[in-house]
């Protein structure tokens, strides 16, 4: 029930307490504020993460390098690990009916320059079927094919961060870059999987790791 008696009260008590009524007042409105803010960054931090990674393959399986810890039949301990085509062949063709799609990749971080344009990104060599591992999205030309891998073009399909920050206008596609000192022909650009201001990547055709 609506008690006259009870909101005079209140209504005088904040008449004489006007500061500590405004203070209260917009110390709640801030908190409700910044409650908002990190709640809407929260879900989209989570929205990102989550288109990012949906695109990948849900069995992918990476297999990477890295030093021993301990000593084995005479070896040191801190050996570092490589692997060559034999390496490779014997995992592919352990249960080749098992494996649907496969590449080996080299990953290294190198100066690309296009005319006046410069920076530092990561490179990763790889096969054509790394499309079908990473399910990359192509915006414009196209990917890698067998024949580049067979004719050991130099060829590369690079990320839209890439041709944003380096060719800028026009298409890139024709384009020559130069990455450590070898000219690549851009023959397409694709959509990163992880659009979150990481920087881009550069493919080329990658054959399988030396003996």
């Amino acid at each position: 029930m609506f008690d006259l008696d009870r909101w005079q009260e209140i209504f005088s008590s904040i008449r004489s307490n006007v500061l500590r009524t405004v203070l209260s007042g917009f110390t709640v409105a801030l908190g409700l504020f910044i409650f908002i803010v990190l709640f809407g960054i929260g879900k989209g931090l989570q929205n990102a993460f989550t288109e990012g990674f949906a695109r990948d393959a849900q069995n992918l399986i990476s297999i990477v390098t890295g030093k021993t810890t301990i000593a084995y039949k005479g070896l040191q301990s801190d050996r570092q690990i490589t692997m060559n085509n034999d390496d490779y062949d014997f995992l592919v063709n352990i249960d080749k009916e098992k494996v649907g799609s496969s590449t080996p990749r080299y990953t290294a971080n190198l100066l690309v320059k296009y005319g006046k344009e410069s920076g530092n990104y990561q490179i990763n060599g790889a096969q054509p079927e790394e499309k079908i591992i990473e399910n990359r999205k192509m915006l414009e030309g196209r990917y890698l094919t067998p024949t580049d891998l067979d004719r050991k073009q130099n060829v590369a399909v690079i990320g839209r961060m890439v041709q944003r920050d380096l060719i800028k206008n026009g298409s890139p596609i024709g384009k020559e870059l130069n990455i450590n000192g070898t000219m690549f022909k851009v023959v397409g650009v694709f959509l990163m999987t992880e659009e979150i201001g990481t920087k881009d990547i550069l493919l080329f055709p990658l054959p399988l790791y030396s003996k």
